[in-house]
């Protein structure tokens, strides 16, 4: 499998460098995500439990979808991909 590099962003979201992506997992650095928040007519948010077996957040309440950001791609581009 082709490894996957991420962006290595600071508190305001600028570049610091390129980070392997399990790397950017395991040290916990602070990375690009997208996240989509789906609402229904009644302005209610739809939100899912985590499975437990996440790494991040196990079996805890979360949004819609939320996908790591890849090198190289918009925050657009990886919310259609997640």
């Amino acid at each position: 499998m082709k490894e996957e590099y991420i962006y290595n962003v600071d508190e305001n979201d600028n570049v610091i460098g390129k980070i392997a992506r399990k790397e950017g997992g395991e040290k916990n650095f602070r990375r690009r995500v997208s996240g989509v928040f789906i609402f229904n007519n009644k302005n209610e948010i739809l939100l899912q439990k985590r499975a437990s077996e996440k790494i991040d957040y196990p079996a805890l309440w979360d949004f819609g979808c939320a996908e790591t950001v890849l090198y190289g791609e918009t925050y657009e581009s990886a919310a259609i991909r997640g």
